[in-house]
């Protein structure tokens, strides 16, 4: 049964791989390296998120429970960038700093959250949920803490949010 359960959020996540790839053929790539670190990054609508999570384990469960109307699932992998081996034991923190508006101010105060592991078959990503409500940019920064490293690798990054 959870051999099944596996296959199946494996094709799940494999289909929306697919569609999304095709809808952003055009754009720049949503990945970024720092200091021996290559993070692959996207953001996608907290209900869609949801329904990968209800396929996992409840014990990798840990994101925010019930995410608002405008809640969006930040998702990182995290690869090594001279071997591109994927790191699946790191403890990242993540700040979502909101666009400005019309008046130059920042629509939200910055929000840090632990991104949760999310593990299906071999494969471990991290994430969690932010409100991302308004459209504009989002500044992204990362602390990336491997196991046996006691200092943090930083990575920033924008995401242009349009939904």
């Amino acid at each position: 049964m959870h051999r099944c359960v596996t296959l199946i959020m494996a094709s799940l996540i494999s289909l929306f791989a697919a569609t999304t790839a095709a809808a952003y053929a055009d754009e720049p790539t949503q990945s970024v390296t720092e200091s021996g670190l290559k993070v692959h990054y996207g953001v996608m609508p907290a209900t869609k998120a949801q329904m990968v999570e209800r396929g996992t384990d409840a014990s990798q469960k840990g994101a925010d429970a019930k995410p608002g109307l405008s809640s969006y699932h930040l998702v990182v992998a995290l690869f090594r960038s001279n071997t591109d081996e994927r790191i699946k034991d790191a403890t990242v923190l993540a700040t979502v700093k909101g666009p400005k508006g019309p008046k130059g101010n920042a629509h939200s105060r910055p929000v840090t959250k632990q991104l949760r592991p999310l593990v299906i078959g071999d494969t471990v990503t991290y994430g969690n949920f932010f409100d991302m409500g308004w459209r504009g940019v989002y500044h992204v920064s990362l602390a990336v803490t491997q196991k046996n490293e006691s200092k943090p690798v930083k990575v920033s990054f924008d995401v242009d949010q349009q939904f």
